[in-house]
Order: C-alpha cells, then sequence, then structure tokens
C-alpha cells in the first residue's frame, strides 16, 4: 500500500513487486529498491518509475499518513521481533555488531517516533540522488529444453 507500490505495481502495472529499504548501521548504510518486473516491462521502464517515485518525494515531500504508517509499521516489527528470547537476542547480536549499542532494540522506537516529515524531505534530497546509484538487474537464465538447448 505505499505510495511505491502503488504507482508501480497497481496504477502502472510495470512491477509484480517492489519494495524499499534501509539498512543502517554505525558507518554509511545501504538504502535499496527490488522490484520484480511484470512482463513484457523492461528494467529501464521500471527503473524510471522507480526515479519518479523518489523525485517526487524530493520535490512534495511525504504525508504525514505516509509517515504514520511507516512509523506503526517499524514499532510493529520491533515488537514481532521481540516476541521470543531468540529474537531479542538476536537484535541485541545484530545491533551491537551495526551500531556498538546493545540497548538499540530498546530505545530505536523513540528515535524512529521522532522523526519528522521535513527530516525525510530533507535526507531523500541528500542521499537518494543519482550520483549516490549502483543499479544491478538480474535476468534469468531460459530454462533448458528437452534438447538440451537452451
Amino acid at each position: 500500500s505505499s505510495r511505491l507500490y502503488r504507482d508501480l505495481v497497481y496504477d502502472k502495472q510495470i512491477a509484480a513487486s517492489v519494495s524499499a529499504s534501509n539498512d543502517s548501521r554505525l558507518d554509511p548504510g545501504l538504502f535499496t529498491f527490488q522490484a520484480q518486473l511484470q512482463l513484457p516491462h523492461a528494467a529501464a521502464e521500471c527503473e524510471s518509475a522507480i526515479y519518479g517515485v523518489v523525485e517526487a518525494v524530493k520535490s512534495q515531500g511525504i504525508t504525514e499518513r505516509e509517515l504514520q504508517k511507516a512509523k506503526n509499521q517499524l514499532a510493529a516489527r520491533a515488537v514481532y521481533q521481540r516476541e521470543r528470547v531468540s529474537g531479542l537476542a538476536t537484535n541485541i547480536g545484530v545491533d551491537w555488531v551495526v551500531s556498538h549499542d546493545p540497548g538499540r532494540p530498546f530505545t530505536s522506537a523513540t528515535k524512529f517516533d521522532a522523526v519528522t516529515a521535513d527530516d525525510v524531505l530533507r535526507v531523500a534530497k541528500k542521499y537518494l540522488v543519482k550520483t549516490n546509484l549502483s543499479m544491478l538487474t538480474l535476468v534469468p537464465a531460459k530454462p533448458a529444453t528437452a534438447g538440451g538447448k537452451k
């Protein structure tokens, strides 16, 4: 139900699925977009559509509803990850490795809740630029035919 998903999957039907995620670390992390194309669309068309959504965020910002939805999803994920002792242990270990803060699972919700729509706009303008881009396109190999030829 995200803006990206609605645009590429529902409206334009360029992709069968699309997502965005952030890999937060103490050092610079990685923000990724992933899409599975819907034939007959090409990777370049999908890439262009993703840029379009990113540029709209950079020029118009996000709505308070979009921001609250993201915060709700992060809060729910934090709760689900701590439902079991193994999940909590994993969170503490991962957070120690990526941020040197084993208490991060207990404080990140407060930090996420403090994020504003203006913060998202500022960060998008700073980091979601083409000079920071690395593009990878995976194309599945054609399956072998009964005669052994591809």
